[in-house]
């Protein structure tokens, strides 16, 4: 499988972001945190350029990541971990501002990749793509043969519950019910064959 957090978009939009941090604050870019969360690292640096903006810095310094970084221990440590002071030196020397929105849409349809496949987190350690699971993803799906209530689908709505009711379901198995082997008997759907 392909890595859809590919670590080199990031890198050059960030060092585009420590160069020139206002970015963050333009409407035109519309940045969250959680866009980040395939590389934890990333999201503390994305969150603490974020901050350093709303508070009016024009450009950020090592020093100043620090400074900001500090008194929030776990955070460093994975800053320090990831050798902060020297990525950000890298990835300042690298990139060039203007191209900030070339970088900045391919993240975006990186992020629209992992909205639609999951995202692989990868490794730099053992070389290998490993699965990350984001809990606030998980999504809880009801089926039934028959027919949802309003109340049913209101509160399914709210609590963010896929609902399939009957017709869906032989809507989404049609396709595929000639492979259903033996199994196909026991759902109670007969596939239909019309002339047009």
């Amino acid at each position: 499988m392909p890595n859809i957090y590919q670590n080199s978009v990031t890198d050059r939009m960030l060092g585009c972001l420590f160069q020139n941090p206002m970015l963050c604050l333009e409407t035109k870019y519309k940045l969250d945190k959680d866009e980040f969360k395939a590389n934890k690292f990333h999201q503390i640096l994305y969150v603490t350029i974020y901050n350093l903006a709303c508070s009016d810095y024009k450009t950020i310094s090592i020093f100043d990541i620090n400074s900001f970084l500090e008194p929030y221990t776990s955070q460093y440590e994975i800053y320090k971990d990831n050798n902060g002071d020297s990525y950000i030196d890298t990835i300042i020397e690298l990139t060039d501002t203007s191209n900030f929105e070339a970088y900045y849409n391919e993240f975006k349809k990186q992020i629209q990749e992992q909205a639609e496949n999951g995202y692989v987190e990868f490794s730099e350690k053992d070389n290998k793509s490993k699965f990350s699971l984001d809990i606030n993803n998980i999504r809880y799906c009801f089926i039934t043969s028959g027919v949802f209530s309003e109340e049913v689908i209101t509160d399914a709505s709210e609590d963010n519950i896929i609902l399939i009711n009957g017709e869906r379901l032989a809507e989404m198995i049609f396709d595929k019910f000639d492979e259903l082997g033996e199994f196909k008997y026991q759902l109670g759907f007969i596939k239909k064959y019309e002339s047009v």
